[in-house]
């Protein structure tokens, strides 16, 4: 017996995943509306009915997203206290086997636009800073309810992101494994 088909998501919600997708893979500036709408299997007036800015518009709805999952999940990890040693060891892990997953194709997305749109477009990168700026602070508190120090939150999320960019360049999940060994020294 099969299961059934999952029932699509709805405009807005692919638009955001398709979004995500492409912009991880490719950037911001690489990603054209065309390639954008077909993705998402959207016709164009989609686009501008649930994000009347565009492209821009849907970025930073895209970046929002983001931010919400990184503050939630860490929240999880606050909220049972798991220790620092051990949530560095689940994100590391976790973003060696996404990146496993997707065939070293998309990288960390903040990071991505940062370098690609910081500091030209206000919007996107007032959009870029805050959810940073919630995700290290989010990781900080998760870390410190861990027993670990939450003033390396921001230093170890670094390490991340460029482990990230090396183990892309390299087709390998070792940049990461070794930034993860590095980050557990530094916390102790």
């Amino acid at each position: 017996m099969t299961e059934p088909a999952p029932a699509p998501h709805p405009t807005r919600e692919r638009l955001i995943r398709s979004a995500l997708q492409l912009f991880q893979s490719r950037g911001y500036h690489d990603v054209g509306l065309a390639e954008l709408l077909q993705v998402a299997g959207c016709p164009k007036g989609s686009l501008y009915h649930h994000f009347p800015g565009g492209k821009a518009a849907l970025a930073v709805a895209v970046i929002d997203w983001l931010r919400d999952e990184m503050v939630t999940g860490f929240a999880k990890s606050e909220a049972r206290a798991i220790p620092a040693g051990k949530q560095i060891e689940l994100l590391f892990g976790g973003t060696a086997k996404w990146l496993e997953g997707n065939g070293y194709a998309q990288g960390a997305l903040l990071a991505v636009m940062a370098q690609e749109v910081v500091p030209q477009d206000e919007v996107l990168t007032k959009a870029v800073h805050a959810a940073m700026r919630a995700g290290i602070d989010a990781f900080a508190a998760s870390l410190a309810a861990g027993g670990g120090d939450g003033s390396l939150a921001g230093p170890v999320m670094a390490m991340l992101d460029g482990a990230v960019a090396q183990a892309r360049a390299a087709r390998s999940p070792a940049p990461v494994m070794q930034a993860q060994a590095a980050a557990l020294r530094l916390l102790g």
